[in-house]
């Protein structure tokens, strides 16, 4: 995710994916996999302009109430573009601090659940070379 890059970027592909989440009663929701994921196809470099919006759907609604609400049914929306840096990836993490590196998406959540208990700010997830990097 990148919110104002310090450097020109190409939009390679708008994207909108939805999720729905069933048996879900922690009122918590991760997007790091649908992020992951849509980073990986792509072969982009960075996330800019990510909106999340959770919602009840009408298909939500039928959920939870043929189950009576035991299902606690809710959909994730997670839209955004992904980008490509004309100069590389290395043009935008010029300027920034790593703050973590990862391999895999498994290893990407354990970093981001370290980080966000000791409060660090993220303001980046890049991905390079097959690898995740999480920056400040």
């Amino acid at each position: 995710m990148l919110n104002n890059p310090p450097s020109k970027v190409q939009v390679i592909e708008h994207f909108k994916v939805s999720k729905m989440r069933v048996f879900d009663y922690t009122g918590s929701y991760d997007v790091s996999e649908i992020i992951a994921d849509k980073l990986t196809e792509s072969k982009a470099d960075a996330v800019i302009n990510l909106n999340i919006v959770l919602k009840t759907t009408v298909g939500d609604f039928f959920v939870n109430l043929i189950t009576l609400g035991i299902a606690s049914a809710r959909t994730i929306m997670v839209e955004g573009d992904l980008v490509k840096a004309p100069a590389g990836l290395g043009s935008i993490l010029d300027e920034k601090t790593i703050l973590a590196e990862a391999a895999n998406k498994g290893d990407l959540t354990a970093a981001l659940e370290n980080l966000s208990v000791s409060g660090t700010t993220i303001s980046g997830i890049f991905h390079q070379d097959g690898r995740f990097i999480l920056v400040q």
